[in-house]
């Protein structure tokens, strides 16, 4: 009874109509009634369980809660990104331009990494590639190859 409770709501208070809902017997119905009925409050000839609801309430406070977090995280965040953009001394905003220079800057962030230093074959023999401590350029130099790629 709980269960249906829990999907529907309410159960109807007549035996027989409660008892094919709950797919039973309306005589095992008549019998247990009594016994369970007073966990749950009867009005209008509907069946109810205060405790589910006040728990299916609690859960709803909960999520208006977590609304309302949610819209004042949004409303923070694009504040955040329509504040305008502080100018550097050279009057540049920090953007790229879409050129870049040859040599990366010494404060960039991006790593260049080799993942893999030797890999199987097929034929159960290696493949050669590139040492991850040395990069290409530095590889193909000391093997006597060109670096230009």
């Amino acid at each position: 009874m709980r269960l249906e409770c829990w999907v529907n709501h309410t159960l109807p208070e007549n035996p027989d109509m409660l008892a094919k809902i709950l797919g039973f017997d309306a005589a095992e119905i008549d019998t247990a009634l009594p016994s369970v009925l007073p966990f749950f409050a009867v009005k209008n000839g509907l069946i109810s369980c205060p405790e589910l609801d006040d728990y299916r309430e609690h859960i709803n406070g909960i999520r208006i809660r977590q609304s309302e977090g949610g819209k004042q995280g949004a409303a923070v965040t694009n504040a955040k990104s329509k504040r305008p953009e502080k100018a550097t001394s050279k009057g540049f905003s920090g953007k790229s331009s879409g050129y870049s220079s040859s040599k990366p800057s010494s404060n960039s962030q991006v790593e260049s990494r080799v993942l893999s230093t030797v890999q199987p074959s097929h034929e159960g023999g290696n493949l050669l590639s590139i040492d991850s401590e040395l990069g290409a350029g530095a590889y193909l130099a000391a093997k006597g190859g060109s670096d230009d790629f």
